[in-house]
């Protein structure tokens, strides 16, 4: 059996450490991570290996050559410009006539390739995906399989609220040669985005494979795979490591390196090849060091990678740090944790690096500077985007840095030369912050087409429908400000393009710029929306509807629905005003949403649940806005006597929120989903069970809220509720 290893990612979300080497060359333990890939493959009784490259492909054949000092054979193709995983395989097709193998070049596990092969001849598929249960939200891509283990769906790299699996792409396919006739020659693929989802028709088997699997992919996991082979992992930790010479049971030390007579090492820590640590030092626990590395008297080092060619100076404290190649660190300095440096980077002195800084490569640092903000990520803890499509701003945590930084990132990853249409709700501090927002596009070659007037957020949203542009709206709510992203459709800010925009944040992706953008003043977005509210229909007394409102919608749409079939009231409303009322709806603008006020608690109306009541009913707005909803609703009752049944039926559906332990919401959905008949469930915005007509549950995660939302529907409200008691009751089982 032959493999093809994937190995010319450039690493961009390890920058600067990939910023000369190749990603798959990066050090695990002093040795790179495709060693260990090739280790494995060999231990499996795998030979024979083609290699994909790309991106510094000399560096990778340097030290591999054809492979006999490692015991098996390479062969290289290489990429000339970037075709994606899909088109390498491609390219390698003269040298696969049988099954193969393909795994990246910058994961490592110890999986048992052999019960892999044997899944996949059991399935008689034509491919087959290795898959691990992991945790996670939305960081990988997911797969949804039927007991059997076939591929029903994949789903890359989702929102939080859409991971509805705990099975996750590895990265490790078997495929038969036929795969390869599906792959255009010299065109961009990828496997898990083109290729696979092409083949799900005539079946794709997921194959559970059993042991430890790593992606380095972000600062974060290359710590943790290092200190997770520090700690010894079976068929990974390398053997050198027990034979090799020690301080004691947890300090390693290679060929021609020194721990001093009074130096103190607290395992596990690995000391290199000529590396030396001079005494009165303090190194561990969770500590590797570079061939050739030292570490001078009075130093502390903790939780750090140290690559090769150190020079830490005297009196230097490094916590949770990563130093790439030939880095000199001069005395009394302190890198904090998530520091990363690139190579040959110089601290002249009495430096102090902040928690999560960058330093890009060759820079020096001039003597007692003090590095607080490399213009990285230092001021988000995770991720930018809060919610879907929605950065937090305040004053007071740095917010105008922020928005520059996220203007930069925005840039990045959308382009320059497209355009964005902004507006905000009129507020001095959205003002303040769409100001500097836009201005700062504006400094990366942006175009703006600003709003004049205060506006709803569904007006710019109707805006960037119609324009065919980006948007983003400022809205204000006590001493912070939220800026709202939507695509050029209307629709908030698709997660691929938020991964994206987060992405560039992080790595501070350089755009270069010689001519600011322009600023165009637009006006008359909110003027959109007039025709919208003459199909809520012709004044009615008494209102037939309630419509509840946050501020926001309060504000902009009071007066337009004077005298309309609405009885609008400010939220929270005293439920005395809606009284004798059919039904009654709750507008929010700031968030987006539109909702039932229901007898068990509030029912989304978002356009999956309103295709699923309707069907064919309801007339579609083509801009899918609260607002646009709302008014289509109500043209719909006003004209069909059907969407005013659905909707009455749906006001009494069961609704309940159980609580999850954080993190155990994609395992509890990927297990409801195991148990169900799978020609009734959909997956759209939730994991929707589908009963018989009229009849369905819905269970959605909840954002930044560990919880899973449980609504059904069915034509018999008391059966709703014991149908939706059974779901809640599975999902606290399954936590036990």
């Amino acid at each position: 059996m032959k493999a093809v290893i994937m190995a010319g990612g450039m690493g961009t979300r390890l920058q600067p450490l990939t910023s000369s080497l190749p990603k798959p060359m990066v050090p695990l333990l002093n040795r790179p991570v495709l060693e260990y890939v090739i280790k494995h493959l060999k231990d499996n009784g795998i030979k024979e290996i083609i290699m994909a490259l790309c991106w510094k492909s000399d560096v990778i054949e340097r030290y591999f050559e054809n492979g006999s000092r490692f015991g098996v054979r390479i062969s290289y193709i290489m990429e000339k410009s970037p075709l994606g995983t899909a088109g390498c395989l491609k390219r390698a097709a003269p040298f696969l006539n049988d099954t193969f193998l393909v795994v990246s070049g910058d994961t490592i596990c110890n999986f048992n390739v052999k019960d892999g092969l044997i899944s996949h001849t059991r399935s008689s598929c034509k491919g087959t995906v290795f898959a691990v249960r992991k945790s996670q939200t939305g960081e990988y891509g997911s797969i949804i399989a039927d007991k059997t283990g076939r591929v029903l769906r994949f789903m890359e790299k989702p929102y939080k609220t859409e991971v509805y699996s705990e099975f996750i792409n590895a990265g490790m396919y078997i495929f038969e040669p036929s795969v390869l006739e599906r792959i255009p020659e010299g065109v961009p693929q990828d496997i898990s985005k083109d290729i696979l989802p092409m083949m799900l028709a005539e079946g794709i088997h997921m194959h559970e494979a059993d042991g430890y699997w790593s992606d380095i992919g972000t600062h974060s996991e290359y710590r943790t795979a290092q200190f997770d082979l520090l700690n010894g992992v079976e068929g990974l930790t390398p053997q050198w490591m027990a034979d090799g010479k020690r301080k004691n049971d947890s300090v390693y030390i290679e060929k021609g390196g020194v721990s001093e007579y009074g130096a103190v090492c607290i395992g596990p820590v690995l000391i290199g090849e000529g590396a030396v640590v001079e005494k009165g030092c303090q190194i561990g626990p969770y500590v590797i060091l570079g061939e050739g590395t030292r570490v001078r008297e009075g130093s502390s080092i903790q939780h750090t990678i140290c690559w090769s060619r150190q020079k830490i100076h005297p009196g230097t404290k490094i916590t949770g740090s990563v130093l790439a190649n030939s880095c000199e660190i001069k005395g009394s300095s302190e890198l904090k944790n998530g520091s990363v440096l690139g190579e040959r980077v110089v601290l002249e002195g009495g430096n102090v690096v902040k928690e999560h800084v960058m330093i890009w490569p060759k820079h020096i640092i001039a003597k007692g500077a003090q590095i607080d903000d490399t213009f990285t990520g230092r001021y988000f803890n995770s991720s930018v985007f809060t919610i879907k499509g929605r950065v937090d701003l305040s004053l007071a945590e740095g917010g105008p840095v922020k928005a520059a930084k996220l203007a930069q990132a925005l840039t990045a990853a959308y382009g320059k030369n497209r355009g964005v249409i902004a507006g905000n709700d009129g507020t001095a501090l959205s003002g303040l912050f769409m100001n500097l927002f836009t201005e700062s596009l504006r400094s990366f070659g942006c175009h703006i087409y600003f709003e004049e007037d205060p506006i709803p957020p569904s007006a710019l949203r109707n805006g960037c429908h119609t324009l065919r542009r980006l948007g983003v709206y400022a809205v204000s709510v006590n001493e912070s400000c939220t800026l709202l992203f939507f695509d050029s459709t209307g629709q908030i800010l698709s997660a691929e393009m938020e991964k994206s925009i987060e992405l560039h944040y992080s790595k501070a992706t350089p755009v270069k710029n010689n001519v600011a953008g322009t600023k165009t003043r637009i006006a008359g977005l909110a003027k959109e929306l007039e025709s919208v509210f003459m199909m809520t229909g012709s004044p009615v007394y008494p209102p037939e509807y309630g419509l509840e409102m946050d501020p926001l919608s309060f504000r902009f749409y009071r007066d337009l629905l004077e005298g309309s079939c609405l009885l609008t009231v400010l939220s929270p409303a005293a439920k005395q005003h809606f009284r004798g009322l059919k039904l009654i709806f709750f507008l929010d603008e700031q968030k987006q949403t539109l909702s039932l006020k229901g007898e068990h608690g509030n029912l989304p109306l978002n356009s999956a649940i309103l295709h699923e009541l309707f069907q064919q009913d309801l007339k579609w707005p083509e801009a899918e806005t609260p607002i646009h909803l709302l008014a289509a609703l109500i043209e719909g009752m006003r004209d069909n006597q059907c969407v005013k049944t659905k909707l009455d039926l749906y006001s009494k559906a069961a609704c309940q929120h159980v609580s999850c332990k954080t993190g155990q919401e994609n395992q509890v959905l990927s297990r409801l989903i195991s148990e169900e008949d799978l020609e009734r469930v959909r997956l759209s915005d939730g994991v929707n069970i589908l009963h018989g007509e009229d009849s369905w549950t819905r269970i959605t995660a909840v954002q930044n809220d560990a919880g899973l939302t449980v609504i059904t529907m069915n034509s018999r409200p008391e059966e709703a509720l014991k149908t939706n008691e059974v779901y809640t009751n599975k999902i606290k089982h399954f936590q036990k």
